[in-house]
């Protein structure tokens, strides 16, 4: 990213803060069930997680779309850049059809969303739900959901942010 140190860091440190909240809110359910006399706090610690999970897919998912995206755009990337682009991190629901939702995709979709439900709330084939993220929203009046691995969506973010050193 054009050795821009400051955004390389804060997305690798963005991809590892993404994958600790969803491990995060795994344990809110069962820390609840544990702790009863603890619950209204430990509801509030799942609200302010949930919010720090959408705000950093969401800077995440800008950082890459207009500094790595806009900036080599698909024509002029190499296979690494191709494959990375192309990743599957979870599934795109549309027009009575479930397509892969690529990493490319997913940051687009992040971005456009008009709403989010973590766990996502779509039974999927093939998905484990408590790791995926719903992402709605429309396109020409068109509606979508995005099921979105945040692991793997991590995973893509983390490999995104140091690979121009290895291209």
């Amino acid at each position: 990213m054009n050795n821009n140190a400051v955004v390389t860091s804060s997305i690798i440190e963005d991809a590892f803060l993404i994958s600790c909240l969803v491990i995060a809110l795994q344990h809110v359910e069962p820390a609840i069930t544990r702790n009863p006399e603890s619950d209204i706090f430990l509801d509030d610690c799942q609200g302010s997680i949930e919010t720090m999970l959408l705000k950093r897919l969401l800077a995440t998912a800008g950082m890459i779309r207009n500094i790595v995206f806009e900036k080599y755009p698909s024509d002029t990337r190499d296979d690494e850049w191709r494959m990375l682009a192309d990743r599957k991190v979870g599934l795109l629901l549309r027009d009575g059809r479930d397509d892969e939702l690529t990493f490319r995709e997913a940051c687009n979709k992040i971005l456009h969303h008009r709403s989010y439900a973590f766990p996502a709330s779509v039974s999927v084939v093939g998905l484990a739900l408590q790791d995926c993220a719903q992402f709605s929203g429309t396109q020409q009046e068109r509606e979508w959901h995005a099921i979105l691995n945040l692991h793997q969506f991590a995973s893509a973010a983390y490999f995104c942010a140091d690979i121009e050193r290895r291209v």
